[in-house]
């Protein structure tokens, strides 16, 4: 065997491993940098942990390595009507817990705005635990000057709010969605795999 085609087999075996990778997690594996980035503020929001669609795993890397002043999780962090019917809960989403209590013990200001798949929390708001405050909205002041208001989109969905049917609907459509993004990542994973094995098996004097 040449040398040349030596290299090739290598190169093709790294993309193999990563393609069994990206069917195993759904996705490339985030970046790991090598010092901690820091930041005035951070925005987080529909984490959705409680549920297998929850992108826990990358949202524990990024919090590993980015700090802030202030941390707004901005709604549906816990999936409250998932863990109604039955919880599901994978050990990325106790890292995800430790680092945002880990950020508060740092002196980090975590704000915690409720959403509607956390509304369960809603009658505890303006309740403050350690340096965690509990809110329906909040105002974030810019470095100049400028005020926004910080607020899960749903208490703009009157409608939704008040009809229990279109509540039910929309979640409804909401898991539809999700079992099919889960369908569609699934395909596109295996697809790649089988293209990479390809590569793997053709004549390697092929693409001289």
């Amino acid at each position: 065997m040449h040398s040349g085609d030596m290299k090739r087999g290598y190169d093709l075996s790294s993309l193999y491993l990563q393609a069994k990778r990206l069917s195993e997690d759904g996705g490339a594996s985030p970046p790991q940098p090598s010092k901690k980035n820091h930041h005035r503020s951070i925005f987080i929001s529909d984490v959705h942990l409680g549920t297998k669609d929850s992108k826990a795993r990358h949202l524990a890397e990024f919090l590993k390595f980015n700090r802030c002043e202030t941390l707004y999780l901005v709604g549906d962090i816990f999936d409250g009507w998932r863990m109604k019917s039955g919880v599901y809960w994978h050990k990325s989403f106790n890292r995800v817990l430790r680092h945002i209590l880990k950020l508060s013990k740092a002196g980090v200001t975590v704000v915690y705005i409720t959403g509607n798949h956390d509304e369960f929390l809603r009658k505890y708001a303006n309740s403050e635990f350690d340096n965690i405050r509990l809110v329906n909205r909040v105002t974030h002041v810019s470095a100049t000057g400028e005020r926004y208001l910080v607020i899960h989109g749903d208490q703009f969905e009157g409608v939704t709010r008040c009809t229990k049917l279109l509540k039910y609907i929309g979640d409804v459509g909401y898991e539809l969605l999700m079992f099919l993004n889960r369908a569609f990542n699934k395909a596109r994973a295996r697809g790649l795999r089988l293209l990479v094995l390809c590569r793997v098996f053709e004549d390697p004097y092929q693409a001289r």
